[in-house]
């Protein structure tokens, strides 16, 4: 777990407003509640979760569970289900209490998608209403608690199961679509989506996997599994939409091989919406659905995965710690060999004022990508034969934002720690980039600057192609600015010692300035 002290963020957050140069008059004063939340969101919690669990934990869970399934507009029983799953008190009492981070995260969300505008971001539009960037600093404290309290709970169950290795009980707690607790460590398809998911064993995620964007429509109500949001369209602003907005955190403590995301054949992206008759798009196989393992939309979504094993990571769009729409997607992952493989705007993306983490520590990854195959010819700057319906509703086989990337004052991070991995890329909005391309790049439907930040800390070897300039032992900054600085901030940092600090990020808004201070710190850190 990366650790930082609370001096530490002080002085990197004091000097936010000041040149990124060392100053020898800058202060420590206690940052302000936002900044210690994105503090925490990049470094990890500096202060102990679940250090208050309630005297009734089994009432208190049981209302928890009744209050999150009213989020999600259905009705369940949390006190027969908390009854039969006989729990103890120690568990039930730690769950109570992230659900009802859970529940307040919610509500944050709810109030910020009621005053959700549309708005145009492209010049072909953007298909998804956006909430106000107001919303953003509430709901990333809410993200800031529930990651504390969720991170004591992995540790909690991590230390009850040997990281997996032994089961700590019998009984599982299984209310669809709020909560799925089991330590058997027998393992688990899942093919519903949960709000909450502690785990262990080697399972199969087909599901939201840690996302907020949630399916309550199809799962323990029609016994189908969860098809989730595959358009954009499908998301806010739909007639019918086919997922809610919430909060989710999912927790897969150990086992040796765990799975999150299936290709499939396509469903709502075989054909370009509203065509008639239908224009055939995509015809490879992909993953369906959009935003799944740590994502978020105007909310907070967050995967934690300790398996030491192998693990596999398939996303679509949105996926593997992607925040979108002023949310919070973090995806947290603690040792194992890992593939992430993902189409775009994913591994570390954010987007609209969102902030996506992809976190890695002591582990072995591999960063790629892939496309399916079409029958539309697409844009002009589409591979030919290759897209997905984009957010226009064309079909768009061009690459985008990968391995820590961010758009529209979002900031996407990738950051590995002691962490060997190749990052592949097929665009040069990758590894460390805002949206800001070279004149004359082919590039078209970018909505706007953003940061992009890839750190590789005490790793012994890190492999990275296709994104120019990006090589092991060498610091770029600012390498897709354009003519006028202030508009976008690129950093890839690969164990370079000491950053000057020379490219300041004047202009940017105060959560970009002070997770680039903290980045900042990071690289700095022994």
């Amino acid at each position: 777990m990366r650790r930082v002290t609370l001096t530490t963020v002080a002085i990197a957050i004091a000097a936010c407003a000041l040149p990124a140069a060392a100053r020898a008059d800058v202060t420590t004063s206690a940052p302000s509640p936002q900044q210690a939340a994105l503090a925490t969101l990049f470094l990890g919690p500096t202060s102990p979760g679940l250090t208050s669990l309630p005297s009734d934990a089994n009432g208190a869970l049981a209302q928890a569970i009744d209050a999150v399934a009213t989020d999600l507009g259905v009705t369940t029983d949390g006190a027969a289900a908390v009854a039969s799953a006989q729990l103890p008190a120690a568990v039930t009492g730690r769950l109570a209490v992230v659900l009802q981070d859970m529940h307040a995260c919610d509500a944050v969300t709810a109030a910020a998608v009621a005053q959700a505008q549309t708005a145009v971001m492209s010049p072909t539009g953007d298909g998804m209403p956006a909430v106000p960037a107001s919303s953003a600093p509430a709901i990333q404290l809410c993200a800031a608690q529930l990651y504390t309290d969720g991170t004591a709970l992995k540790d909690y169950v991590r230390a009850g199961t040997a990281n997996g290795t032994m089961s700590s009980s019998d009984h599982v707690l299984d209310v669809w679509p709020v909560v799925r607790y089991d330590t058997t460590g027998t393992g688990h398809e899942y093919d519903w989506d949960y709000a909450l998911t502690v785990a262990t064993g080697n399972n199969l995620f087909y599901n939201n996997a840690g996302s907020n964007v949630i399916d309550p429509f199809h799962g323990a109500i029609d016994g189908q599994p969860a098809r989730g949001c595959e358009l954009v369209s499908e998301i806010l602003g739909a007639a019918v939409p086919q997922c809610v907005l919430a909060s989710s955190l999912l927790i897969q403590v150990g086992g040796s091989h765990n799975v999150f995301g299936r290709l499939q054949t396509p469903d709502a992206d075989a054909f370009m919406p509203g065509t008639n008759p239908p224009v055939p798009c995509t015809t490879g196989n992909l993953v369906r659905r959009l935003f799944t393992e740590g994502a978020s939309v105007a909310g907070a979504g967050i995967l934690i995965n300790t398996s030491t094993g192998d693990n596999l990571y398939l996303g679509k769009v949105g996926s593997q710690g992607v925040g979108h729409n002023s949310g919070v997607g973090l995806l947290e992952v603690e040792g194992g060999n890992n593939v992430f493989d993902a189409i775009r705007n994913a591994q570390g993306f954010g987007f609209i004022g969102g902030i996506g983490i992809l976190h890695s520590s002591d582990a072995t990854n591999t960063f790629t990508h892939y496309m399916p195959a079409a029958t539309a010819v697409g844009d002009a700057t589409s591979t030919p034969g290759t897209g997905i319906v984009d957010d226009a509703g064309n079909c768009e086989g061009r690459p985008r934002h990968l391995q820590g990337a961010g758009e529209l004052e979002g900031v996407g991070i990738l950051y590995a720690e002691r962490s060997s991995g190749r990052y592949d890329s097929n665009t040069d909005l990758a590894q460390g980039t805002g949206d800001i391309l070279p004149p004359g790049t082919p590039q078209p439907h970018l909505g706007g600057p953003g940061n992009g930040i890839l750190l590789s800390r005490h790793t012994v070897r890190a492999r990275y192609t296709g994104v120019p300039g990006r090589a092991q032992d060498s610091l770029v900054v600012g390498v897709r600015t354009s003519s006028v600085p202030s508009e976008a901030y690129d950093m890839f940092d690969d164990d370079v010692f000491p950053f000057d600090g020379a490219s300041t990020c004047t202009g940017c808004s105060s959560t970009q300035q002070v997770l680039t201070q903290l980045a900042i710190t990071a690289m700095s850190a022994p």
